[in-house]
């Protein structure tokens, strides 16, 4: 969450701009957490659409690249901790984002044991994986996260790569045990690279599993067509992860 609030505020700050996060306990036993920027802002007239998702507003005067689904994950994100979020915003001076967590998780009645769980007993039962993975992403959170859920199931040495050119060199280099390749790629997307992959003899048998928002059936469909491995649809889920994985790393 913090990660898309920073990311918004350098990407649309101004040059000399800054950026300044801060924390504060309230009242209510939540804690908010705010990031401010001297940035163009947004105008009011966009105001009541700034968390929807895929709404880059303004953006046929903006020459940043972006999805527009940062802030409606946000918004997603912040629901399921129990809090809430808001802004502050002026055109041409700047915005600050807010998010209030509680200090404490919500009893919500709900038995669904937390992915974190679902990890260590798959730990357990299957010993932890060992191996080298290299995740191309070109989303700085997402591979965040990927490393977060790898370091927890055991010896994985973890490569990434923001671009599919980059990450054909370093699969020819170190030839990982496993890719994890997203499909929305800058320039050469994912589907074109998984092809270079298996025409270069020395990557074409590495396992690759797509890690994409394309989530439809006909998607999906032509993801398996296209040659990959296996299919994981973003948000991710913890525990479908690693189940798919411990397809093709080897348990120490």
């Amino acid at each position: 969450m913090l990660l898309n609030f920073l990311s918004n505020a350098v990407k649309y700050n101004k040059p000399k701009g800054t950026v300044t996060v801060s924390a504060k306990l309230l009242d209510n036993n939540m804690i908010r957490f705010s990031v401010a920027d001297t940035g163009v802002g947004i105008a009011e007239e966009y105001h009541s659409h700034v968390f929807e998702p895929f709404n880059r507003l303004g953006s046929e005067t903006m020459s940043e690249s972006g999805a527009g689904i940062g802030l409606a994950m946000n918004k997603k994100l912040v629901s399921l901790m129990g809090g809430a979020i808001g802004f502050e915003s002026v055109d041409m001076k700047g915005s600050v984002f807010w998010a209030d967590i509680p200090t404490k998780g919500r009893d919500t009645g709900d038995e669904r044991r937390p992915d974190t769980e679902v990890v260590n007993d798959i730990a357990e039962i299957y010993g932890p994986l060992s191996g080298t993975v290299l995740y191309v992403e070109d989303c700085p959170i997402n591979l965040a996260l990927m490393e977060i859920i790898l370091e927890r199931v055991g010896d994985i040495k973890v490569l990434s790569s923001v671009t599919a050119e980059a990450g054909l060199k370093l699969a020819k280099r170190h030839k990982p045990n496993l890719i994890l390749m997203d499909i929305n790629l800058p320039k050469m997307d994912g589907i074109e690279a998984l092809q270079k992959l298996r025409e270069d003899r020395d990557t074409k048998d590495i396992p690759v599993i797509a890690v994409t928002v394309a989530a439809s059936d006909e998607e999906i469909k032509l993801g398996y067509e296209a040659g990959f491995d296996d299919y994981i649809t973003k948000p991710i889920q913890i525990g479908k992860v690693i189940k798919s994985i411990k397809k093709f790393l080897s348990f120490r």
